[in-house]
């Protein structure tokens, strides 16, 4: 899928969020792609190697670009809460909502244009299609924190408070209202 004219003024931050399952082998998939033209000179790209099933997230402005790999393989058939963040110094990988790599970033903006917004492969040539499941797919101009996207993941898979049923009620404290 894909959108027209999706471009997003980010300057040098970025926030990019999916959950998403891999569903069998094959080439290298696409999450999200944001390729601003052919020569990868500006944009993003979100994926997962085809080798060793590494998240990945390609970053570039108009001068340089660069590639941050997560450290740790997903696998297939479970979903994970990926997340890359862009704070305009550093970029910030972020699986299961727990920092797993990072590099510095070459610095400057982001480019955007009227290129397309593409989901679920690469829209230059229309490859990289990614062989399994996109749950959610979040893109914000905003640097979200460590503890943002680690309660943003605890509150995707409904983990932020449970509550034992052997629990008696007389254990939990109320307070009255002032």
């Amino acid at each position: 899928d894909y959108g027209t004219d999706a471009s997003l003024s980010t300057g040098a931050h970025i926030t990019i969020e999916a959950i998403v399952k891999r569903e069998g082998d094959g080439a290298t998939g696409t999450i999200l792609d944001y390729i601003c033209d052919k020569g990868l000179d500006a944009g993003y790209e979100f994926a997962i190697f085809r080798g060793n099933l590494k998240p990945w997230c390609r970053l570039a402005n108009a001068a340089s670009s660069i590639a941050v790999a997560f450290d740790t393989a997903i696998t297939n058939d479970n979903f994970f809460y990926l997340g890359v963040v862009l704070d305009g110094t550093n970029i910030l990988c972020y699986q299961q909502g727990l920092p797993d790599g990072s590099d510095s970033w070459i610095g400057g903006d982001i480019r955007t244009n009227a290129a397309h917004l593409y989901g679920g492969g690469r829209g230059i040539d229309n490859d990289r299609i990614f062989n399994g499941s996109t749950g959610e797919l979040r893109i914000s101009n905003t640097p979200r924190s460590a503890a943002w996207l680690k309660a943003t993941y605890h509150t995707c898979w409904d983990n932020l408070l449970t509550f034992a049923e052997s629990m008696p009620i007389s254990n939990v404290s109320r307070r009255a209202r002032p």
